[in-house]
């Protein structure tokens, strides 16, 4: 697994956490497993109207939208890395799924995050309606999001 070894080098040399790394790998590995099943080709012969066909496959094991979604996002980092090694020659991105539902929010009900939000925005303290907004509108996990490293432009 020669693609593995270097694409998780790739992930340290970017400073990535342990968790992120292992769930990319994790990731895919799945998809890996599930193209070598599919076809007869090498993954340099991976294509576009592969990663569509994942994505229908994700969509057909009843995974939770952001599950399947950071599934794709891995692929799609993957994809853009063998595309930059030369593995691939085509570039590869698959489409996110688009959540038709509200999101749900683990271990808050939607009321008590109406609430909480509100409250962060009245108080005004614009790092904290910032970590709010990062948090609900991107599925970044705390421990990343404690990571996040500012810079101060001028």
């Amino acid at each position: 697994m020669e693609y593995i070894q270097g694409f998780e080098a790739h992930l340290r040399s970017k400073d990535r956490s342990e968790n992120t790394v292992s769930c990319y790998i994790r990731d895919v590995l799945q998809f890996i497993t599930w193209y070598q099943r599919k076809t007869e080709y090498g993954l340099d012969k991976w294509i576009e109207l592969d990663g569509v066909e994942y994505k229908k496959y994700l969509q057909s094991t009843n995974q939770a939208i952001l599950t399947i979604n950071r599934k794709i996002a891995s692929i799609n980092v993957f994809a853009q890395w063998m595309r930059q090694q030369g593995y691939i020659k085509e570039e590869v991105h698959i489409e996110a799924v688009r959540n038709k539902v509200v999101r749900q929010y683990k271990g808050l009900a939607e009321k008590d995050l109406w609430k909480l939000r509100n409250e962060i925005h009245r108080m005004g303290n614009r790092m904290h309606i910032c970590m709010i907004e990062i948090l609900l509108g991107t599925g970044i996990r705390v421990s990343e999001l404690v990571g996040v490293k500012l810079k101060i432009l001028k």
